[in-house]
């Protein structure tokens, strides 16, 4: 990632890729979580 402030967009789609690509197993509960925190506390 070369922005220091991601959009909520590039979020979402670092958080499906954990998982898709690197099969992290994450509920898709969890991965709303987990994108919500990241777009509030890194977002732009």
């Amino acid at each position: 990632m070369n922005s220091p402030f991601p959009n909520a967009a590039l979020w979402d789609a670092e958080v499906t890729k954990m998982i898709k690509v690197f099969g992290a197993p994450v509920s898709d509960a969890d991965a709303k979580v987990m994108a919500d925190y990241l777009k509030q506390n890194y977002g732009s």
